[in-house]
């Protein structure tokens, strides 16, 4: 069986356009849609330090004047119900490659898995981008294909007998035919779920184009253990909070590229999971890979390998390509903004496809760990600091890969056989369990926390707590859980789980409520106040040791119980009957 790898001046007018076909001087760029490849009417902002220009892509496409451009820029794109997309130019340091920015929709739906198994995806022409008409996709073995539409997209089903608790699933190859245009050949997985694929067709004849979907599906793949050289810290990141965008190296021999898309950090997962682990695998792999995929990403924006990208497309670095799976999407919104970090810093979160430290004679797999130290049934690289952990479910698998950080077939194993959720899987491969020494001491970062907390005076025994909390993610997060206590040094702690309130955290500030019902009998006197949030880890709506604790806020003296908020009737402010803000 194969495996896998792992503040500005005000704005003046500057309008510079290109028709599709020509020529255009400076730094080419097209505006694309994330979810649907069509170029895009935006407004693009060159803010620079002593000037700022705007820019009108009225087609999707505009030229930026090189001369415009001087020491490090920033350009803002941005269109009407789309999130503003922000990334940076600069002329010395080679920023005339050809660029294209994928705006994310303002309000984008949470995929989620869907029953019966289809390929979508629209075809485009690659120089002018204008949708492909009456092309034919085919998958070749099963014979199931369609034709595009006006919009250039297709869509069909695959419905037969498929084996998806397999580890690998089956291959099959996507034809796609348009005349004029040059012939496309896809390997790829047939995984459940919906898959959707962007597809740019090359005017011309001539060969096959022939494209892998996947890492491992791609025979002349190339890995790159290191860092590439040069790849030193360039810019200055918060370093427990994301990145906003990405720059990504495409059209790459290796770490050497010809063009860049710049997207946001959540959809470079969403376009990169699918292409390093198997979207067939169990949520808490795919979980787990999309922590370790974002993170090893945003050390890339803190260390981009050129001045005109962070990150290159290729197994050189991580795969990234524009096609998405329903399971790996839901992976990504799970854990959106969750990276690793270790010394105040992001992490380069390593990966490979078996990290056991056992090289099997007979399997044909290239082994590029050669301290093997650690023995059958354990995982690490002393050598490059890697400290040895027990894997015994990887027990007999030859070491294929570098041994270093996450074993991606591992976690598989670990989530469908012994049930592990993804924290518990992220935590085992990068820290140990807080046990590991050297690299092995990376730590999940926290993109939610509390910004602030009060609190009302309790009245018949019950008191709201007001929350304002904020969120780093790019996206939604659910289902996160309010946690409360109060304390004080006689009592101890007393809480109040039936309010462990769930809540919806959305980008940017958010304020949210709780309740809390204080125990009949308890003591009078003076009382701190706890309130945490929590990541529902299982799901189950309530605070557990299996959930992730994302941030602790305590006040002291905060809660004054007294006998009299323990009477009856009815006073002004009466809570029993408040409800938390849906």
């Amino acid at each position: 069986m194969r495996r896998i790898f792992g503040a500005v001046p005000a704005l003046s007018m500057m309008l510079v356009l290109f028709p599709p076909g020509a020529r255009a001087e400076g730094l080419r760029c097209t505006v694309r849609d994330v979810l649907d490849g069509r170029r895009m009417p935006a407004k693009l902002s060159l803010e620079c330090p002593s000037r700022s220009r705007l820019i009108e892509a009225k087609s999707g496409q505009a030229a930026l004047d090189l001369e415009e451009i001087e020491g490090r820029c920033r350009l803002r794109a941005s269109s009407p119900g789309y999130r503003d997309l922000v990334t940076s130019v600069s002329k010395d340091s080679g920023g005339s490659l050809p660029m294209t920015l994928w705006l994310d929709p303002s309000a984008r739906k949470k995929e989620r898995p869907e029953s019966g198994n289809m390929i979508s995806g629209y075809l485009y022409d690659a120089s002018s981008g204008k949708a492909l008409v009456g092309a034919l996709v085919d998958l070749e073995y099963l014979g199931n294909g369609a034709v595009t539409d006006e919009r250039g997209y297709f869509e069909f089903s695959f419905e037969f007998a498929l084996d998806f608790s397999r580890d690998e699933p089956p291959e099959d190859r996507l034809m796609i035919r348009a005349e004029g245009y040059r012939r496309q050949e896809r390997s790829l997985f047939l995984s459940p779920g919906r898959h959707l694929l962007l597809i740019d067709l090359q005017p011309g004849e001539g060969k096959p184009e022939k494209i892998y979907s996947h890492k491992m599906l791609d025979p002349a793949a190339v890995f790159l253990d290191a860092p590439p050289e040069g790849a030193v810290a360039e810019k200055t990141l918060d370093p427990l909070l994301p990145p906003a965008s990405i720059r990504v190296g495409t059209s790459c021999s290796c770490t050497s590229c010809s063009a860049v898309s710049v997207m946001s950090l959540e959809s470079y997962v969403k376009r990169g999971l699918n292409d390093e682990w198997i979207a067939s695998w169990h949520q808490n792999s795919l979980r787990a890979g999309s922590v370790a995929y974002r993170s090893y990403g945003a050390w890339y924006v803190d260390h981009p390998i050129s001045g005109s990208y962070d990150i290159c497309s290729t197994t050189c670095c991580q795969v990234n390509d524009s096609d998405t799976s329903s399971s790996t999407d839901e992976a990504a919104d799970a854990t959106a903004g969750f990276m690793l970090s270790s010394g105040g810093s992001i992490f380069r979160s390593e990966y490979s496809a078996e990290n056991n430290s056992w090289d099997d004679p007979g399997d044909g797999l290239g082994c590029s760990n050669s301290d093997l130290s650690c023995g059958d049934g354990s995982a690490g690289s002393p050598s490059t600091g890697w400290s040895c952990i027990s894997d015994p479910l990887c027990a007999g698998h030859g070491c294929f890969g570098h041994g270093r950080g996450m074993c991606q077939w591992g976690t598989q194993r670990r989530a469908s056989t012994s049930g592990e959720s993804w924290t518990d899987i992220v935590d085992h491969y990068f820290n140990d369990f807080g046990s590991g020494t050297g690299q092995r001491t990376a730590q999940m970062t926290t993109p939610m926390w509390i910004e602030s907390v009060d609190q009302i005076p309790p009245t018949f025994s019950s008191f709201r707590i007001d929350l304002e909390a904020r969120s780093a993610t790019q996206s939604d997060n659910e289902p996160i859980l309010i946690g409360a206590s109060i304390y004080s040094a006689a009592t101890g702690y007393l809480s109040d789980p039936a309010h462990d309130q769930p809540v919806v955290l959305n980008e940017g500030t958010n304020l949210v409520s709780r309740l809390f019902d204080i125990p009949a009998g308890t003591p009078e006197g003076l009382y701190d106040l706890y309130v945490s949030l929590y990541y529902d880890v299982d799901g189950d709506g309530s605070i557990t040791t299996a959930d992730k604790a994302l941030d602790l806020v305590s006040l002291s003296d905060a809660v004054t119980i007294s006998a009299e908020i323990f009477s009856d009737g009815f006073e002004t402010g009466d809570l029993r009957n408040w409800s938390v803000p849906q």
